[in-house]
């Protein structure tokens, strides 16, 4: 999806030669360390997450790339001035915050004139339209696209994989009593996640929004 979200800022037109870019939740940073690897040209990113244990592993795994740094922060109060970012990016991270119009509006705050918000995650469908109109009551603009049958099809071809890593990283015990939660959790088919997805019960979204839409 980093990769994806990309796409969608250089179809944006909004690309620029230098970035200052903010990841909220970057979880253990792997997905904003590969990002920052493959930018097309000059950027600076922050990872921020409220875990000090993910940050732990972010600094001890990427520390050693020189434009990219960590912090400790949450998403409904991010610890920065207004305006210091061109972009801030999150990726399915927006459900665990509980308030989603304070998150849109400091993703606004801490945008500067014209700055994008790259974001994509899942909602249960009646959940969507007003999801969109609060990052537009915030002040993002931006057209959504509905992605949930590619996510579908993507879960259903590497559910084995999924499952295959699962039982290789977790311990028979655990497997046992927890392997039927942990395929939900990732979306393996037949899972209730992935029906979910299928039945369109829940949709996944992203998007490419502006501040101020100009």
């Amino acid at each position: 999806m980093y990769m994806e979200l990309l796409k969608m800022l250089r179809a944006s037109g909004r690309l620029r030669t230098h970035m200052d870019l903010l990841e909220v939740s970057c979880g253990r940073g792997g997905g904003l360390a590969h990002l920052v690897r493959h930018w097309p040209g000059s950027i600076k990113a922050t990872g921020l997450d409220l875990s000090r244990n993910a940050l732990e592993a972010c600094r001890r795994n990427y520390g050693q790339i020189e434009n990219l740094t960590f912090v400790h922060g949450s998403a409904l109060a991010l610890p920065f001035p207004d305006q210091p970012f061109d972009a801030v990016l999150n990726v399915e991270a927006s459900n665990d915050y509980g308030d989603y119009a304070a998150f849109f509006r400091e993703v606004h705050r801490v945008l500067r004139p014209g700055g994008v918000f790259l974001y994509c995650d899942s909602r249960r469908a009646r959940d969507a339209r007003p999801t969109m109109q609060m990052m537009r009551d915030a002040g993002l603009v931006g057209e959504f696209r509905d992605i949930t049958n590619h996510i579908v099809e993507a879960c259903r071809l590497d559910s084995d994989r999924r499952v295959q890593l699962i039982r290789k990283r977790v311990p028979l015990p655990y497997w046992l009593l927890f392997g039927k939660e942990l395929c939900n959790y990732a979306a393996v088919e037949g899972s209730r996640k992935f029906e979910a997805f299928r039945s369109r019960r829940r949709i996944y979204m992203m998007t490419c929004a502006v501040k101020g839409g100009a």
